[in-house]
């Protein structure tokens, strides 16, 4: 897949993950100020699998009024971030 093609596939995802009810439902809990959302690389019973959990975050832009850029999507290390 040409990494254009990869890109938008990414956003159309990404797109799709912020209009499931738990992400909207978390949204309005938690209410991000501007900054950044970041996804979960995480997996279930990573420990019965010989993988290395990956520093690199997919960093979703967002503002205080809750708009939502899918668009400019960017890859962020947890460890400036607050993590809830």
């Amino acid at each position: 897949m040409p990494t254009k093609d990869l890109a938008i596939h990414i956003q159309n995802v990404v797109a799709s993950l912020t209009k499931r009810p738990a992400f909207t439902d978390w949204m309005k809990t938690e209410k991000p100020k501007d900054g950044l959302v970041l996804v979960n690389n995480s997996f279930v019973y990573r420990d019965k699998l010989k993988t290395i959990k990956n520093p690199h975050y997919l960093a979703i832009p967002v503002s205080a009024a809750g708009d939502i850029d899918t668009k400019n999507l960017q890859v962020s290390t947890a460890q400036n971030s607050t993590m809830t």
